[in-house]
């Protein structure tokens, strides 16, 4: 049996650090894939073995661990990842709205996205609270908003990942092509 480097899933695991930080992710899963690539290997990387022991470590160590092994590059990818993961998350009802706003919000802080995205991002986490309070819109609008902006990221799935350097550069396009519309709006 061969054995799987760290290097060939840096982008997972980047999509794994962010869903992480932003909850919208489980470390069970993260645990599950590195058990299941452990139990495909004769001799599987460390990494693996420290993931798939990883499930009641504490919650900082484990994304630290990711962290250390995605470096200081991040990868392009990843990052419209997770929000395809978080869409899917939203629609399915595994999170609420609220979580997805905040999960949105500390992405648009953390993460360095194209300044369409961010513009987009930027900003939700107040537009929700003011929502929220009835003092300015409505939550039904915040979730349109939201919907109309995350559904560029529905392709994205963490079981597609050979597709993700195409499905990037549809999605760029597509922000770009939103922004543009928004001008109007």
């Amino acid at each position: 049996m061969r054995q799987t480097a760290p290097e060939n899933f840096i982008d997972l695991l980047e999509v794994f650090r962010l869903g992480l930080h932003t909850g919208i992710l489980d470390r069970q899963i993260v645990v599950e894939w590195a058990d299941q690539l452990v139990m495909q290997q004769e001799a599987p990387a460390y990494l693996l073995i420290e993931l798939a022991l990883g499930g009641r470590s504490n919650i900082n160590d484990f994304i630290g661990l990711l962290d250390e092994h995605t470096g200081e590059y991040k990868p392009e990818v990843s990052k419209r990842v997770i929000l395809g993961y978080l869409l899917h998350q939203f629609i399915n009802s595994q999170i609420t709205l609220e979580k997805a706003v905040r999960a949105i919000d500390w992405l648009a802080m953390h993460v360095d996205f194209s300044k369409e995205e961010h513009s987009f991002m930027a900003g939700i986490d107040d537009d929700y609270n003011l929502a929220n309070e009835g003092i300015c819109g409505t939550l039904f609008e915040i979730e349109a908003f939201l919907l109309r902006f995350l559904l560029i990221y529905q392709n994205f799935t963490l079981t597609n990942q050979q597709d993700w350097r195409e499905l990037n550069d549809v999605a760029l396009h597509d922000v770009q092509m939103l922004y543009q519309q928004s001008k109007t709006w």
